[in-house]
């Protein structure tokens, strides 16, 4: 659906299996080098696309696991 968060006043937890893609991006929209969730930081900008799913009231309401990453790009800030 193309939708996009950006500030969310909340925190959400999104369900994160070991087939989904996690890279570094330098910025969102290009091929990154593979690492992992353990390398995130905490407050950097991160794109997280969704696997297909039904629509369903909890992953609308964006409940806890009720959304399941297929790729999850960690957005690397930018140099001086």
């Amino acid at each position: 659906m193309r939708q996009r968060q950006s500030n969310l006043k909340r925190k959400l937890l999104v369900l994160v299996p070991e087939t989904a893609i996690v890279q570094t991006v330098t910025k969102p929209g290009i091929e990154g080098m593979p690492t992992s969730l353990a390398n995130a930081k905490v407050g950097q900008r991160v794109v997280v696309l969704t696997s297909r799913a039904p629509t369903t009231l909890k992953a609308q309401r964006g409940d806890d696991l009720a959304l399941s990453a297929a790729s999850v790009s960690l957005v690397a800030p930018n140099d001086p």
